[in-house]
């Protein structure tokens, strides 16, 4: 058994080096992702300017708002009077998201229902 096992890996490792593509792939690729992230690249989008069109204006929508723009992932980017004023912001690149809160938000989550944003 140990001399079967001693020989596929022989023949394994044989192929592994005598293709440099490969090498590259297992070896150089993984050491550099490591070098990457171990001297700080981080894939985390902080500081997003966002925009939202409050239609509900209650003191709920304000808190949904405050809780995004309360955090270092966003940055709140302005407040939208109606759906034209928000796509002018997103295509003019003031913003990078536009979030919608509809009229009836704060009624739906009061009586327990699902609301989309």
């Amino acid at each position: 058994m140990n001399r079967r096992i001693y020989s596929i890996s022989r023949k394994e490792m044989k192929e592994i080096f005598s293709d440099p593509v490969f090498i590259a792939l297992a070896f150089i690729v993984p050491l550099a992702v490591t070098f990457l992230f171990g001297y700080g690249l981080s894939l985390d989008v902080k500081n997003m300017p966002v925009v939202f069109l409050d239609q509900d204006s209650s003191p709920l929508s304000r808190d949904y708002i405050y809780s995004f723009t309360n955090s270092e992932y966003f940055r709140l980017a302005g407040l939208s009077k109606d759906m034209a004023d928000l796509d002018s912001k997103m295509r003019s690149g003031r913003a990078r998201v536009g979030i919608v809160i509809p009229p009836d938000f704060s009624r739906k989550l009061y009586k327990g229902h699902s609301t989309e944003v």
